[in-house]
This record gives C-alpha cells, sequence and structure tokens, in this order.
C-alpha cells in the first residue's frame, strides 16, 4: 500500500515541472533562434518547412530541476510539520553519490547533445560523450551486478561478476541510443519517454523507491509540458541534448529502482518498456551492418518512416506507438508489482510479433537476415561439392514499393560477365520513401586471395539528389585495365538513365491518379495523366554519375 505522503510527493513533482516547462518553453525557445539552436530543413532526411527550435532537452532537464527543488522547498520548509512529509522522509547512504553522478552524468550528456544541435559532431564523437557521462554513473555506483531466474524445474542465478561494469555501460548506451534513434518524427521519443517515465514512477513507488518516483515524476512532468509543443506539427524539437537526455534517465534510475534486486522480473519489466525504441535501434544496426553502411549513417527506415509509408498519419503513427508502448508498460509494470516475469516477456513477444507479422516494421530487416543465413549456407554447401558452386545475389526493397528489378538485373549481369566478385547496390531516396538494397557474390569468392581484388564505388544522384550508389569488388584481369572497367560500368549506368526517370515518375502518376479518380471520369483521368507525360523533361531528371572514389587499384 502506497502512503498518502508519497503520492502527494509525486503530484507536486509532476505539477511543478508541468508548470515550469509551459512557462519556460517560449523564452528558451527565443533564445535558441537568437544562437541558431534550430533544425534547420535540409529537403533530403529533414523535410519539414521551417527551421525549429532544438531546446526540448534543455526545457526538460532545467524543469526538472526546478520542481525537484520545489518539491524539497515545500517537503523541509512550508509544509514540513503540516504534511508530515519530513518525518518520513530520510537518505540512504548511497543516494548523495548515486544522484550526484546522475546530476553530473546529464550535465556532460546535454553539453554534448547541445554542441552537436548547433555544431553537428560525428557519430564517433557523440559516442565518447556517451561514454563519459555512463563513465560518471557506472564509477556513481549505477551498476546491476547479478539476476535470478526462477522456473518449475530450477532455479538459476547468472552473476555478472567482473562484467557488472560492461553489462551496465551497454544497458545505458542501449537506452540512450535507443531514444535517440526514435526522435525522428514529432512527438515519438516524448511520447515514448512520458509512458516509460509514469510506468517507472509506479515501479518505484511498488519497490520501495520514494526518492526515485520524485524523480521520475518531476521528469515526466517536464516531457508532458514539451509535448505541448511537440504534438505534431511540432514547434519545438527536443534535439540529440533532449532525446538521450530521456535515454540516459530512464537506463540510469532503472537500475535504481529495479535492476539491481537480481530477480528476472526486475530485469525483464525494464526491458519491455523499452521494447519499442530497442527493436528500432535494433532493425538499425541489422539494416546497416547488412548493407555495408556505417551504424551511424541515417536513413529513412525507422519506424515512424514505416508507419508513413503504410499510410499513417503523424497523429495517426503517434496514436498506434502510444498504445503498443503502453502496452509493454502495462506488462513491465505488471512484472515488477507482482514479481512475475511472464507479464513482460508476453508483452514483449506480442508488440514483437505484431509489428513483423503485419509487416508493419522489422519484416525487411527479417529478410536480410534470412538473405545472410542462406547465403552462408550456400557458401557451406558448395565449398563441399564444387559442382553446385553458383553465383549468389539477393534484394531486399526494404522501404517503398517501386519496382528496382530491372535496374539491378542490368547491373548483375555486368557483374557476372566481367567476373566480379562482389557488387552492391544500395538505392536510397528518403524524399519518396523509398529504399533498396542487392548484393551479387561469386561462387567461391571467399576463396579469392585479397591480393588479387581491388574496389570502387559510383554515386549515383537524380536532379542533384543523391540516390544511392554502386560499391565493387572486382578481381585483377590483364585483358582489361581497372579504369576501363570503371568506365564501362559508368557506361552501362547511364544506358539505364530512361528506367531510373521511368520508375520516378511512375510514383508521381500513380499519386496523381489516386486523388483524381474518385472526383472527376475516369476518361478526364487518364487524359490528364498523358498530358502530365507528355510535359515532363526527362532533362530534369538526368542521372548523374559521380567520380569513382579515389581507391582503384590494388
Amino acid at each position: 500500500m502506497v502512503e498518502t505522503y508519497l503520492l502527494n510527493e509525486v503530484f507536486v513533482a509532476f505539477f511543478a515541472a508541468l508548470v515550469i516547462t509551459l512557462a519556460t518553453v517560449p523564452l528558451l525557445s527565443w533564445v535558441a533562434r537568437k544562437f541558431s539552436l534550430v533544425d534547420v530543413p535540409d529537403e533530403h532526411r529533414k523535410l519539414h518547412r521551417h527551421a525549429i527550435p532544438l531546446v526540448g532537452g534543455i526545457a526538460i532537464f532545467c524543469a526538472t530541476l526546478l520542481a525537484l527543488g520545489v518539491l524539497f522547498a515545500v517537503r523541509f520548509g512550508l509544509f514540513a510539520q503540516w504534511s508530515g512529509w519530513e518525518s518520513n522522509f530520510a537518505f540512504k547512504s548511497n543516494d548523495l553519490r548515486e544522484l550526484g553522478g546522475l546530476l553530473l552524468g546529464c550535465s556532460v550528456l546535454l553539453i554534448v547533445g547541445v554542441l552537436d544541435d548547433r555544431f553537428g559532431l560525428r557519430g564517433r564523437q557523440k559516442l565518447l560523450g556517451q561514454f563519459v557521462a555512463c563513465t560518471i554513473l557506472v564509477f556513481s555506483g549505477f551498476q546491476f551486478e547479478s539476476f535470478e531466474i526462477k522456473s518449475g524445474i530450477g532455479n538459476m542465478n547468472i552473476d555478472f561478476g567482473s562484467f557488472a561494469a560492461i553489462a551496465s555501460y551497454l544497458w545505458l548506451l542501449g537506452a540512450i541510443n535507443s531514444i535517440n534513434l526514435l526522435d525522428g518524427a514529432d512527438g515519438f521519443a516524448g511520447t515514448v519517454g512520458g509512458i516509460m517515465g509514469v510506468a517507472f514512477c509506479i515501479m518505484a513507488l511498488a519497490t520501495g523507491s520514494p526518492l526515485d518516483a520524485a524523480i521520475f515524476a518531476a521528469f515526466t512532468g517536464a516531457i508532458v509540458g514539451f509535448m505541448r509543443f511537440n504534438f505534431p506539427p511540432a514547434k519545438i524539437y527536443l534535439g540529440d541534448a533532449g532525446s538521450m537526455l530521456i535515454g540516459l534517465v530512464i537506463g540510469a534510475l532503472a537500475i535504481r529502482c529495479t535492476l539491481k534486486q537480481a530477480s528476472a522480473y526486475a530485469f525483464f519489466g525494464p526491458l519491455a518498456l523499452l521494447t519499442i525504441p530497442m527493436l528500432d535501434t535494433g532493425a538499425a544496426i541489422i539494416r546497416r551492418r547488412l548493407t555495408g553502411r556505417s551504424i551511424y549513417a541515417g536513413d529513412r527506415a525507422h519506424l515512424h518512416h514505416t508507419l508513413a509509408a503504410h499510410g499513417y498519419g503523424p497523429r495517426g503513427s503517434l496514436l498506434l506507438v502510444a498504445l503498443l508502448c503502453s502496452l509493454t508498460a502495462a506488462g513491465g509494470t505488471l512484472s515488477v508489482i507482482t514479481h512475475q516475469s511472464e507479464f513482460a516477456v508476453a508483452a514483449i513477444g506480442i508488440v514483437t510479433v505484431f509489428l513483423v507479422a503485419n509487416r508493419i516494421f522489422g519484416f525487411a530487416e527479417f529478410k536480410l537476415v534470412l538473405s545472410k543465413f542462406v547465403s552462408m549456407y550456400k557458401s557451406l554447401k558448395s565449398l563441399r561439392n564444387n559442382s553446385l558452386m553458383k553465383n549468389h545475389h539477393s534484394a531486399v526493397q526494404l522501404q517503398g514499393r517501386r519496382d528496382w528489378q530491372l535496374i539491378w538485373h542490368n547491373v548483375r549481369e555486368f557483374a557476372e560477365k566481367y567476373d566480379f566478385k562482389t557488387v552492391k547496390l544500395h538505392l536510397h531516396l528518403p524524399w519518396l520513401h523509398e529504399i533498396y538494397h542487392a548484393r551479387y557474390d561469386k561462387s567461391g569468392a571467399e576463396l579469392i586471395d585479397q591480393s588479387d581484388e581491388w574496389y570502387f564505388a559510383i554515386p549515383l544522384s537524380v536532379e542533384r539528389r543523391l540516390v544511392g550508389e554502386i560499391e565493387v569488388m572486382a578481381i585483377k584481369n590483364a585483358e582489361i585495365t581497372p579504369y576501363e572497367t570503371v568506365g564501362r560500368m559508368m557506361e552501362m549506368l547511364s544506358d539505364l538513365e530512361p528506367q531510373f526517370i521511368e520508375i520516378i515518375d511512375s510514383s508521381v502518376i500513380e499519386e496523381e491518379l489516386d486523388s483524381s479518380v474518385d472526383t472527376i471520369p475516369l476518361s478526364e483521368t487518364v487524359k490528364r495523366l498523358s498530358d502530365v507525360k507528355s510535359k515532363r523533361d526527362p532533362k530534369k531528371y538526368r542521372l548523374r554519375l559521380g567520380r569513382h572514389k579515389k581507391k582503384v587499384g590494388g
């Protein structure tokens, strides 16, 4: 049973943070515009119309601290004797060290995030800042050392031992980056963070952690206040400072109030709450690694992008994510309250299967993984029987519905003709919600000595917009020089220009047909589409082949 005074603390912290955020965001937005701390559209990945202030993180950080100050002033000052709060409150021996470390770690990460929002840091630089913040937390006591799994068969205790610090680093970095990657559409990170904040607040109360519950309450109140300005269409953004801050606070306080209890339910409970962000992060890592791209490379295949491609509007997408996150939050919270991990595991499974089975999210990544295993199996099989050796190729439509098979067919035929070892075609058209990846591998490619290989890449662009690139790992050939090979491939790609134009134009015609068929007769619609086709300027979509990279040769 939760004491009344604890509920009073939660409400005071929540509403104080809510009011402070609502009052300070307009001022912080004005300051942000003065110092150019804004997100500027680029017509490539950032498709909003106007520059938007990136002050969500600063607002949430400041409002949380001020709200906790208000809470302690009320508790020990104005109403201490009347409420009886003072007699019911006592710091634990490790509170000062851990919460001091949390404040310092959040400050470091906030500074890193603001620098990234203002000047743009590289992925490795951001990761270094995250590592520093996590190091402060780990050495302040934010570590979980073991957890126990109980079942009808028997009990199993997993002791991390000397790997406790590593496990804590992985948990904190995972929480930070999962929320950070989720923050790509209006309201997404704030909605998920707010739902998790409420759930963790309940968990903290249930596990006897009133101080953590108060911090979560203040933090959630600040997020809800921020959402007043971030609900689509957004007037301000969280920025990397805000999304990373939410991840760090949730990951750190989850260790304090649940993960240190060394029980399976205490592990799966917080994990269930992070299901949606972790799925998005895991899918992004799989997608980028298996397509040969850096894990820091941005794309438009995150959860909010796939929801948009499935026809969900900004608010519809937000509602669906809120419902799914509420389901995992309910499962995680029930696990902690009832001490039964099955609730959390069931919630994780239901949400994951729902998204993948309905091809809403994760299905393309699943196909990539499956294709990788098939390729490995065929490679092993061919090594055992040389007569079965065949060239292997695969193609995955990661996003969109345009038919790129003709392009890939021509590229693959060229690769076979010139005996290439490996060819990767990656098409990325974020403004059209199109991502296509294909790969070709020569049979027995793993047996070819590296000294006999050379590499080149050709970037492709249409109307001054980069649409992708082709990467080739070729085999040295005495009959044709590397430069001649590159030249012939560029000629082949130039010949494919009409196909590129037709594929890009096809969606425009379909969209115009969709918007016209319900309002005008079919004959008139066909006539208008014919006019549209006849007026298109092929030069507008002329395929531009960028210079191949300098690494040509052995």
